[in-house]
């Protein structure tokens, strides 16, 4: 982003759909290039990015906030067949449930769906409830070909030595044919969901 920005922009996923590139993060700033839609809301918050590549020629076309007033991250980005356009990250926040998706109220990870353009939020879900702090740090996401949802991440004690505001992944939810059900909190952690957001396995 330009110089101009009022706080601090930092970004952790692209994703390269044909002229288009999104890019996601977090930020402290009020005033992205660009901006469109809800607006920051305060603490830091999530960002998607939109830029649109013409010849050697990449412009910013559209950036929105993706949060809560209080600590957002967002840290990956992905897109569908469709072109519509996934986003997770970690709140502290109240993320409401938008369409029939599988949702844990009080859930830390969130994934969110826009169409293409970033100007209609398609769906909404959050899981990991059970602690006033994130339960991962998202590893690797990715949507595959039958719009099937893959989230990984860590949780533990190395992250809360980093980060005091962090969990661990004891009270996440597993299905009944997991490979492993138990944890010691410190442990990676992998969810899928189908094509409408609803638990595959975890």
């Amino acid at each position: 982003f330009p110089s101009h920005d009022s706080g601090a922009d930092a970004a952790y996923g692209i994703r390269i759909e044909g002229e288009k590139f999104y890019v996601t993060g977090g930020t402290l700033s009020n005033n992205l290039p660009a901006s469109s839609g809800s607006g920051y809301k305060g603490g830091v918050d999530g960002f998607v990015a939109m830029y649109v590549q013409s010849g050697t020629s990449i412009t910013l076309q559209k950036s929105i906030y993706l949060g809560t007033s209080n600590y957002d991250q967002a840290y990956f980005v992905y897109t569908d067949k469709d072109k519509n356009v996934y986003v997770t990250g970690q709140t502290m926040g109240f993320f409401p449930q938008l369409g029939n998706t599988y949702y844990e109220i009080g859930g830390k990870q969130f994934i969110t769906i826009y169409d293409a353009q970033l100007s209609t939020v398609l769906n909404q879900m959050v899981f990991g409830s059970g602690s006033l702090f994130p339960k991962l740090s998202p590893s690797a996401f990715t949507v595959d070909e039958c719009d099937q949802i893959y989230l990984s991440g860590w949780g533990g004690s190395v992250n809360q030595g980093h980060n005091s505001k962090t969990s661990d992944v004891s009270g996440l939810i597993t299905t009944s044919d997991a490979f492993q059900r138990t944890t010691d909190g410190s442990d990676f952690y992998l969810i899928v969901f189908d094509k409408n957001q609803n638990l595959v396995v975890s």
